[in-house]
This record gives structure tokens, C-alpha cells and sequence, in this order.
């Protein structure tokens, strides 16, 4: 089995931006702090009335040609990549409606709650502060992990795991915005 941190491929796609209307802060309802939020738990359909809205990619191209995006634990899928996606993700999560800037496409919201307890601390590398850790290099047993397509631990949920599995749907489809390289490839032990 092959662990990847899931990353964006940041030369390939743009993204979204959770666009606020003025009387909401900026700290409370930004997509990493829904992330942190709702960990583990399911997000309501209504909370995010707001609308997503695309910045460029790396070269400066604003476009709508990305198909998944994510922020933690909180996805934005095109609808040919949720038709793809929804046999992996609709158990190991949930899906909610989004409004975004595009006049073509349409996009579709995802909230990861698949947690496994699987960190290895003894031999991550990470800081330990009063409130808790940051991990900076995860180390996952191997033999914890129980789900074969996608996790987040609950150490961290800002991160996002993924098996071959999962990285054989994107290769078998031609989604190019995840970058699988072996740089994001996590140590296991057993």
C-alpha cells in the first residue's frame, strides 16, 4: 500500500475562494476554519451561503478548467469529477450545495469526516505546543489504516490522506489537479 498526502497541483489548477458577504468575519467562516470546525462531523447544508469564487492558477490563467479543489477537509468537486468520485466519497463523508462565479460549470461541495487514529508519533516529526501538535512529517501505521481510498487523522485536519486506490481514479480519468509525486508519498510503518 502507497500513502499520499493529498496536494494541489498548483500548475495545473486554480482554485476557490470562499467570497464573504461584509458582515461575516473572515476568521470564522473561512474554508480552513470550516475544516476545523466541522472536523469529524457532519456540515450543515446551509452553511455556507456565500459564494466560492476562482482565482488563477500559478501562471495567472483564470479559469474554470479545474474539476477538484480543496481547502482541509472540505472539497470542491466539478460534476463529472462527483460522478467519479461519489461511489469512493458519499461513506466517508458529506455532500452539500455551493454557489460559485462560473456561468458554465457547475461545482458540487464535499466534507470529509473519515478520521482513523493511525499516527505514528514515536516516529513523526512534529512540535508540541500547550494546545496540542503540529505534525511536520507525518508517520502513519500501516496496519491502523482500514479505509483503501481517502482519511484524514485527528491530530490534524488540515491533512488529507489517500491510497493508490484513490490515485488510480484520478490517473484512470485524467484529473491533473492533485499532484501524487513522490515527495507526498507518507513513511508507514507497521
Amino acid at each position: 500500500m502507497i500513502i499520499y498526502e493529498l496536494k494541489r497541483n498548483y500548475e495545473e489548477s486554480g482554485g476557490f475562494s470562499l467570497h464573504l458577504s461584509p458582515e461575516k468575519s473572515a476568521d470564522i467562516y473561512s474554508i480552513l476554519s470550516l475544516s476545523n470546525a466541522y472536523k469529524g462531523l457532519t456540515l450543515p447544508d446551509n452553511s455556507i451561503s456565500d459564494e466560492f469564487r476562482v482565482f488563477p492558477n500559478n501562471y495567472g490563467k483564470k479559469n474554470f478548467k479545474f474539476d477538484f479543489y480543496f481547502e482541509g477537509n472540505i472539497f470542491i468537486l466539478s460534476e463529472s469529477i462527483y460522478k467519479i468520485l461519489y461511489p469512493v466519497l458519499s461513506s466517508r463523508g458529506n455532500f452539500f450545495r455551493i454557489r460559485t462565479d462560473s456561468k458554465k460549470k457547475k461545482y458540487i461541495g464535499y466534507h470529509l469526516t473519515n478520521i482513523i487514529d493511525c499516527l505514528d508519533l514515536n516516529e513523526s516529526d512534529y512540535i508540541r505546543y500547550k494546545n496540542g501538535i503540529v505534525i511536520r512529517k507525518p508517520t502513519l501505521f500501516s496496519q491502523k489504516i482500514t479505509d483503501k481510498y481517502i482519511f484524514q487523522i485527528k491530530e490534524d485536519p488540515f491533512r488529507v490522506f489517500v491510497t493508490n486506490e484513490f490515485k488510480k481514479l484520478f490517473d484512470d480519468n485524467n484529473i491533473l489537479d492533485i499532484d501524487f509525486g513522490s515527495h507526498n508519498i507518507v513513511n508507514l510503518v507497521s
